[in-house]
């Protein structure tokens, strides 16, 4: 049975090496045939030539894209960027290649690239098949290529020829994941790039993404946000000590993530609840806001959805209500409705409707675009038909996990149970997206004129 499987796997490795030797032969076998085509079939060989390269420049240009927003919210000491550095330089130089190549095609139609040959290994149970031929047993250190039904694999294997270690898998859909596998699944720290989608960086389970661990460390950007909650607690009244405000906890999830160990962090910005509706107010607002202002702190004001009455009241009681001085944080409408009052108030296309003609109004009057405050729910279930929300306006999101949500967004508000010395309940804690460099950025372009 063994001899049997020997064989098969050499006459294999033997129809690959002709396979291989035709295709080049193919690709540069003299163009004796007709050389002076059709007008039609040129302008036809042209127009799939540049399609072809066209598709994959929408590919590579949607990469650098998404490389260059990682690389703009990250330091050089987080624990995937010098991957992603890496496949950026090389993305670029691809559509250097295939913007030479685009040029070419244009004056030379039947021009063909030349094929590259690498020294690579093929690994196939039992063996592996290099420029030197068929070999029994593990390849040298133990990598090579391995193919499937969906893509490539580059890097390491274990004994059972399973990819283990550092290793990258490319698709024939285009995707690249780069990172840690075990027992043949993308398991450990990596990332990946998928045409149309968002870089997907940090933790892998069993092949199941799960989302970044940030670092948490001094250098980064902390706030909290407030409401009435934070003073009345059974009944009872408690002040905010405004000269001793500084985070010690960043909740349940997160603190296992603090580089060193503690947690003491200050404050860079603090965003406080204005209105609900139209006819709710935080009665401790104005106090509130007026403190955090005298105690330097960077503020902004929020506004709680309500599907229970049309959107541009909201809008004009929030105005009313709210203050807005210079260099204050941009607004915020917080949408957290559940899935029932949605469908009450008419559904999700008429949610977004509403959302459009607050931020709109809102807007309008203020002169800075309002951030738009979800959860991973609300994105899932009603932003997917309105990407350009997503797109076109500053994302604040909520999610408590470990894990920061795999969207592109200015602020995470990552735990409802952080503590504030200052404070007596806990408290919502928010991370910005960002250092001091992306900081500074935005407080000079999105804050109030």
């Amino acid at each position: 049975m063994q001899k049997k499987i020997n064989i098969t796997i050499m006459a294999l490795a033997v129809t690959f090496t002709l396979l291989l030797a035709g295709y080049a032969w193919y690709t540069h076998k003299p163009q004796t045939s007709n050389l002076k085509p059709q007008i039609s079939n040129l302008n036809q060989l042209l127009a799939h030539r540049h399609a072809t390269i066209d598709s994959a420049l929408n590919v590579r240009r949607h990469f650098r894209s998404e490389m260059a927003y990682y690389l703009r919210t990250h330091l050089s000491d987080d624990d995937e960027y010098a991957l992603i550095a890496r496949r950026n330089r090389e993305n670029d130089s691809i559509i250097n290649c295939l913007l030479s190549e685009r040029q070419t095609v244009s004056i030379n139609p039947f021009r063909k690239s030349a094929p590259v040959v690498r020294d690579l290994t093929i690994i196939a149970m039992g063996g592996y098949w290099n420029l030197k031929g068929w070999h029994h047993g593990m390849p040298p250190q133990q990598r090579g290529l391995l193919f499937d039904e969906d893509g490539a694999y580059e890097g390491k294997v274990d004994e059972l020829f399973w990819p283990v270690g550092l290793g990258t898998f490319r698709g024939y859909d285009g995707s690249i994941y780069e990172g840690e596998w075990v027992d043949g699944r993308r398991h450990g720290n990596g990332y990946q790039l998928t045409p149309g989608k968002n870089i997907q960086v940090g933790a892998w389970l069993a092949n199941v993404y799960k989302g970044e661990r940030l670092k948490f460390t001094e250098e980064r950007i902390y706030g909290i946000d407030i409401s009435r909650h934070q003073h009345d607690i059974e009944g009872h009244y408690y002040p905010i000590n405004w000269k001793t405000l500084r985070i010690t906890s960043l909740g349940v999830h997160n603190d296992k993530n603090v580089v060193g160990g503690k947690t003491d962090y200050p404050i860079s910005f603090i965003y406080i609840k204005a209105t609900e509706g139209t006819t709710i107010t935080n009665s401790y607002y104005s106090t509130d806001y007026k403190q955090a202002r005298a105690h330097r702190f960077r503020t902004g004001a929020y506004h709680f959805y309500s599907t229970t009455s049309p959107a541009a009241e909201q809008a004009r009681h929030f105005l009313a209500t709210a203050i807005f001085s210079h260099g204050d944080l941009p607004p915020v409408l917080d949408i957290e409705p559940s899935d029932e009052k949605v469908t009450a108030m008419g559904g999700k296309e008429k949610l977004l409707d509403e959302v459009r003609i607050w931020l709109e109004v809102v807007e309008q009057t203020v002169g800075v675009r309002p951030i738009l405050y979800v959860n991973q729910h609300i994105i899932n279930t009603y932003f997917d038909t309105a990407p350009d929300l997503l797109r076109d306006y500053p994302v604040w999101m909520a999610r408590y996990s470990e894990y920061m949500p795999n969207v592109k967004l200015d602020f995470w508000q990552l735990s409802m149970t952080g503590i504030v010395t200052g404070i007596t309940k806990r408290v919502d804690i928010d991370v910005f997206n960002g250092y001091r460099e992306q900081w500074q950025t935005f407080i000079n372009t999105q804050t109030i004129p």
